[in-house]
């Protein structure tokens, strides 16, 4: 009997190793995909946002706070200088979600819906991308994408703003919105959940 299981056992082993093998490989062509914005012009991002909170019927909707320092997007989309367009999403891999970047993506359809809206940002920096740096979550997933604009940053985090019963918010990781800073340091100052 135990002679019968080891090759499903090892049969399971491989199947496994198999999966994470291209976990890791599709998890590796959005890194790439945020890596190849190096040295790219960026003309404009454009984003449909998500509102913070709202009132008890959902007939008015929040999507600024001043405890908010980021936005809280669903989809982003830069459009560099040649004309290319790359789409940050995301997606969700067991117990957490990460982002995705698709190059070659396709513009945001610019439809709004109770909650939701389309809109240009042009608070976000523009020009040269300097640099461009990942994060990993301890399960795999690109969960962070900091990209440099000399002394500026646009840092997309894979995460959601929960409203709470009280005014205040709660900032989760690994969450399935995009939430988008300016500034490292407004991000490190937030009170994660999970802690980082």
């Amino acid at each position: 009997m135990v002679e019968l299981n080891r090759p499903v056992a090892a049969r399971r082993a491989t199947d496994a190793a198999s999966l994470e093998s291209q976990s890791d490989t599709w998890v590796a062509e959005h890194v790439k995909a945020a890596q190849s914005l190096a040295g790219q012009s960026v003309r404009s991002w454009a984003a449909d946002e998500q509102a913070i909170r709202s009132n008890a019927d959902e007939t008015q909707f929040d999507f600024t706070d001043p405890q908010v320092p980021c936005l809280q997007l669903t989809a982003l989309t830069v459009e560099s200088a040649n004309g290319s367009i790359t789409r940050f999403g995301n997606h969700q891999n067991n117990d957490e979600f990460g982002v995705t970047v698709t190059a070659d993506g396709a513009a945001l359809s610019g439809k709004a819906m109770d909650g939701y809206r389309f809109r240009w940002l042009d608070e976000l920096p523009t020009g040269l991308v300097t640099s461009v740096a990942t994060r990993m979550s301890d399960a795999g997933d690109l969960t962070e994408i900091e990209f440099g604009f000399g002394h500026e940053v646009v840092l997309i985090v894979a995460g959601e703003i929960y409203a709470t019963a009280t005014t205040r918010l709660d900032f989760h990781r690994f969450d399935e919105s995009l939430l988008v800073f300016t500034s490292r340091a407004d991000h490190d100052a937030i009170d994660w959940t999970p802690p980082i």
